[in-house]
């Protein structure tokens, strides 16, 4: 298990999710962090899934742990090192552990929140 860099907190703000992303925007910082969580959490996101290809926007709170997100080390079938670039090129990810509310968001919110909207 990686670092810990809070603790387990409570952590509010926005979520989209697609097929390659994964992003959370808290709502008291910059940026955005990447998501992991077990399986038994991704159904309660992505029951909130419109589109085709389906996308996720929502407005959560959960229990989480900020850690590093951390480029992966595999070893070829040579014995060479490969690095592989961190998922959602972000410096830290928000493991999730628990979510304590969820609820949709239209896409303009999200958008607006987020500071991606066109003007």
């Amino acid at each position: 298990m990686l670092p810990s860099l809070a603790g387990t907190e409570i952590y509010r703000g926005y979520f989209i999710g697609t097929f390659h992303l994964s992003h959370f925007y808290p709502v008291d910082g910059d940026g955005y962090w990447w998501v992991e969580a077990d399986e038994a959490i991704w159904p309660q996101i992505w029951t909130h899934a419109v589109g085709d290809p389906p996308v996720v926007t929502v407005y959560m709170e959960v229990e989480g742990d900020l850690q590093p997100n951390l480029a992966k080390e595999l070893t070829s079938p040579e014995g060479d090192i490969i690095k592989i670039p961190p998922r959602g090129a972000t410096s830290t990810k928000l493991v999730v552990g628990k979510i304590q509310s969820i609820r949709p968001v239209p896409t303009d919110e999200f958008e607006q929140f987020a500071g991606i909207a066109e003007d």
